[in-house]
């Protein structure tokens, strides 16, 4: 149910109940006055775009472990409301694999910045840095 006057600079979309789709969406409400919209076809529902926030990193997630999606919007025609959501869901193995192998290539890359090192172990961090570089822009082994 809509409660009037609406806010004008709210979002809105347009739902079709014969077509039970979404016609248009993030559109502005049709009245600068807020008020209800006189003559709308009995079809047409005016959905309010509702966007939830995202999940905040480190308070509702750790994202070392999981990473937020986007979910598909719920429409709710009773409430005329059209609402984006997150999600949570943990990351695979094989990309916190990845991300493990990127922050040892950074870090070899910061030690040979600084100089750390003998010449020979220098020289074996540049060969590993190159190939893990090489296998990211080529997917080279």
């Amino acid at each position: 149910m809509i409660n009037y006057p609406v806010d004008p600079q709210s979002r809105w979309a347009i739902w079709s109940i014969s077509e039970a789709k979404i016609l248009k969406h993030n559109k502005p409400y049709p009245r600068a006055d807020g008020g209800e919209i006189v003559g709308l076809d009995p079809d047409i529902v005016p959905l309010l775009e509702v966007n939830e926030p995202a999940p905040v990193d480190g308070v509702d997630y750790d994202s070392a472990t999981h990473y937020i999606a986007r979910t598909e919007p719920v429409v709710d025609v009773n409430a005329n409301t059209h609402t984006h959501g997150w999600e949570i869901l943990p990351r695979s193995q094989e990309d916190l694999d990845a991300e493990a192998e990127r922050e040892q290539a950074k870090a070899m890359y910061q030690d040979l910045k600084d100089g750390v090192g003998t010449q020979l172990e220098r020289l074996v961090r540049t060969e590993k840095v190159c190939a893990y570089l090489l296998k990211e822009l080529f997917g080279a082994s």
